[in-house]
């Protein structure tokens, strides 16, 4: 762009349209003061000709209006994320608005100073997957009139509408399923278990053995104990690779590994092939998110579908209506779906699976 567009103002306009800068402040803001035909369009052609860019905050701030939605998410190094921003995105733009995206990176500290910006910036609504257990920050922009829709991570006893999915039914259905290709030693591998998914998800693949009764040795189950944000690699792919050889070098392995996520699940296929293991043949594989890459891989990882694309066009919808007034509260919990592919390999173990009675509520799992 020339220096000499940079800052065309509407006494520049007008002088080119031959007509009053009050005429081009009222075509230029739509402020409802008639305007003949013939002078607006005057106005616009000079607007375009010298490339007249509208300082859309300073308009804002002017209305108190904002067209724009912040979104805050733990990490776009992780292809879910994207994904569940597209179907925000994509209902926002049809809406007239923007989004803001904010990467907080897996820190609760960027989380919270993203929240102080976007109130600054006079955003009004903000869709959020948080990672931070203290909600102070959230209720103090509420009580100044920002709208909050959380999303993917729940808020406990948090005031605010929220689009969830069934993790817990989806770590179980997991488990359920490698428990009938007839797997029995079965490996989970994870994150710290710091967020409500995670921790959601455990409970779940718990309960699952717990029901049908299988062991869980304590060696099979290996969770990190801390977590960072690399622009070099994936954090959960390179977690899976490193629980993945600790996992196969016991003594006993596991004949399948559960990952909590379908990028923890990419570490686990690219540490198992470099140790020169095959894929169903030698160790099962199950991942969790159904991300796109998990069909471009050969074989193909099994996994449970997470809507990711709808939940955020879900959220966004919400939001909207939200800010307009018109949404009445409801509970949404979206619910998992069973993807077969081709990294399970069924197995005789000699014996049938048979669950219990009490089922895993009764075991003490929600």
């Amino acid at each position: 762009m020339n220096e000499s567009k940079k800052n065309i103002t509407i006494y520049d306009i007008a002088k080119e349209a031959k007509v009053s800068p009050a005429t081009v402040s009222r075509v230029l803001s739509d402020s409802g003061y008639g305007v003949r035909p013939l002078l607006r369009k005057r106005v616009e052609e000079a607007a375009d000709l010298l490339g007249y860019m509208p300082n859309m905050i300073g308009r804002q701030l002017k209305k108190k209006i904002t067209t724009n939605i912040g979104v805050i998410l733990p990490s776009i190094s992780n292809p879910f994320y994207p994904k569940l921003l597209l179907g925000i995105e994509e209902v926002a733009r049809q809406a007239g608005k923007q989004v803001l995206l904010c990467n907080s990176g897996r820190s609760a500290d960027v989380e919270k100073g993203y929240l102080q910006t976007l109130y600054e910036n006079q955003v009004k609504g903000i869709i959020v997957s948080s990672i931070s257990d203290d909600y102070s920050m959230f209720s103090e922009i509420q009580e100044r009139g920002v709208s909050l829709v959380a999303l993917d991570q729940k808020m406990e006893n948090f005031d605010c509408q929220q689009i969830l999915f069934d993790y817990e039914r989806a770590g179980f259905m997991a488990a359920e399923y490698l428990l009938k290709k007839g797997h029995r030693k079965i490996g989970f591998i994870s994150a710290p278990l710091d967020r409500f998914s995670r921790k959601s998800v455990f409970d779940g693949f718990c309960s699952a053995m717990l029901q049908y009764q299988i062991d869980l040795p304590e060696e099979y189950i290996l969770i990190s104990t801390n977590e960072y944000e690399s622009i070099e690699n994936s954090y959960e792919f390179e977690n899976g690779r490193n629980l993945t050889e600790k996992l196969m070098n016991l003594q006993n392995p596991p004949t399948a590994i559960f990952a909590c996520n379908d990028m923890t699940a990419l570490g686990v296929y690219k540490q198992l092939n470099e140790m020169g293991l095959k894929i169903p043949d030698d160790v099962s594989v199950m991942g969790l998110d159904d991300i796109e890459v998990s069909s471009m891989i050969s074989p193909g990882l099994t996994t449970i579908h997470q809507p990711n694309y709808e939940m955020g066009k879900i959220a966004c919808k919400i939001l909207l209506e939200v800010l307009d007034g018109e949404f009445n509260e409801v509970d949404i919990l979206l619910q998992p779906k069973l993807i077969e592919r081709g990294s399970i390999k069924e197995i005789d173990v000699g014996r049938k699976l048979h669950g219990t009675k009490m089922g895993w509520k009764a075991l003490g799992y929600r």
